[in-house]
C-alpha cells in the first residue's frame, strides 16, 4: 500500500486534536477536538477554517487558453478577467470528469483548483484534449474560510474591506506580507474565501487566521454536511450516470427522519419504485437530522415527496426538500 500524503498543516491538526483518516491517498482531518457537529455550527454561525492543501492547483496559460478551457467546462459562458466560477470539467462523452473552480487572472491566463479526489481525472482530460497545463499543487497551499464572520477575519488579518473579492471574483492580495490568490467561495452556503499561497508559508497563514480568535478548524466530515445543506454538488456527484448538466437539474436534497444517514450508492424508493440514488449522505446539524444529496435520472421529484431507503440494514424515510 502506498504511503499516505500529508498536507503542510498535519502537525497543526494533530496539535488541535484532529482525528486523521485516509482519503484518496491523503491523510486528512475527519474532525477536530470539538467534533464535526460543532465545527459545522462554527461555519454556520461564525467562521470555520478548512485545509484545502491536498487539492490540485493548475495554471493554464497560452494563446487561446481561455477558449480551450471553456470548451472543457459544463458552463460554456465566457469568463471575464478577474472573475471566477465553480463548474465541472466534462469529458468528450458529456459526463462530468471533475468539479473545479476556474479563475481568469488575465487574458488567456487561468488559475484552476480541483478537489484532491479528482486531480488524476482532470489531468487525464487535459492531456487527452491537448491542453497544456502547469501543476502548482506542490508549490501552493490553500486554506478555505467560510461563515458569516469570514470577511471580518480577513479584515482583522490586515486586508481592507474594499480589497476583498466580491462574489464571482478572484484577486491577488497581500496577506501578512505574502502574495496570495484569494477567490470568493460559497461552497458551503455561506460567504467565504479560498486563499492560495506559497506552501512553505502554510503555518504562517493558518496561525494568522486562528489568532483572530474567531474561526475554528473543520474537517472533512463537516465539509460533507455543510455541502448537503447548501445543496452544492461536489466530487461524489461526478459518478452520476447521466450528462454533466444533469448534476444541476436532477440533483436534490433529501431530509431524513432521525440521525441515521444513508451511504453513497444507496437506492431511493417512492413506494415500491426505485427513482434515485444517494450521492452523499451525512447527519446535518442545522437541520437536526440526517440529510443527503441524491440523483434522480427521470427528473427531480416535487418538494415534499416521501421516499425511503436502506441505511446499514435499517429502513429510513425522508422527503425531498
Amino acid at each position: 500500500m502506498a504511503e499516505l500524503k500529508n498536507t503542510p498543516l498535519r502537525e497543526f491538526h494533530l496539535e488541535m486534536g484532529a482525528k486523521m483518516v485516509p482519503r484518496s491517498g491523503w491523510n486528512l482531518p475527519l474532525n477536530f477536538s470539538e467534533g464535526a457537529a460543532d465545527e459545522h455550527e462554527y461555519c454556520r454561525n461564525k467562521a470555520a477554517l478548512f485545509d484545502f492543501c491536498a487539492d490540485g492547483r493548475y495554471r493554464i496559460a497560452f494563446p487561446g487558453a481561455a477558449e480551450a478551457v471553456i470548451r472543457l467546462l459544463c458552463n460554456k459562458n465566457p469568463l471575464l478577467p478577474g472573475s471566477c466560477r465553480r463548474d465541472f470539467f466534462v469529458d468528450p462523452q458529456g459526463k462530468a470528469a471533475a468539479p473545479c473552480t476556474v479563475s481568469l487572472m488575465a487574458q488567456d491566463d487561468l488559475f484552476i483548483t480541483v478537489p484532491f479526489q479528482c486531480t488524476a481525472r482532470a489531468e487525464e482530460l487535459f492531456n487527452a484534449e491537448k491542453v497544456e497545463y502547469t501543476s502548482l499543487s506542490e508549490y501552493l497551499g490553500c486554506i478555505g474560510i467560510s461563515g458569516p464572520e469570514s470577511r471580518k477575519v480577513l479584515e482583522m488579518s490586515g486586508v481592507r474591506q474594499e480589497e476583498l473579492p466580491a462574489p464571482g471574483e478572484t484577486k491577488i492580495l497581500e496577506l501578512d506580507g505574502l502574495r496570495t490568490i484569494v477567490s470568493f467561495s460559497d461552497l458551503f452556503g455561506e460567504e467565504g474565501f479560498e486563499i492560495n499561497f506559497n506552501a512553505e508559508c502554510s503555518d504562517q497563514i493558518w496561525d494568522l487566521l486562528l489568532d483572530t480568535e474567531i474561526p475554528w478548524p473543520a474537517g472533512v466530515a463537516a465539509q460533507e454536511s455543510l455541502r448537503i445543506e447548501a445543496g452544492v454538488p461536489g466530487a461524489p456527484e461526478i459518478f452520476i450516470p447521466g450528462k454533466a448538466e444533469e448534476i444541476f437539474s436532477n440533483l436534490a436534497q433529501i431530509s431524513f427522519t432521525g440521525r441515521r444517514a444513508p451511504f453513497a450508492g444507496v437506492k431511493l424508493f417512492k413506494d415500491d419504485t426505485e427513482i434515485g440514488t444517494v450521492t452523499t449522505g451525512a447527519y446535518c446539524p442545522t437541520w437536526g437530522n440526517a440529510g443527503a444529496l441524491a440523483f434522480f435520472p427521470a427528473g427531480t421529484p416535487e418538494n415534499g415527496t416521501e421516499l425511503h431507503c436502506d441505511a446499514t440494514g435499517v429502513q429510513i424515510t425522508g422527503v425531498v426538500k
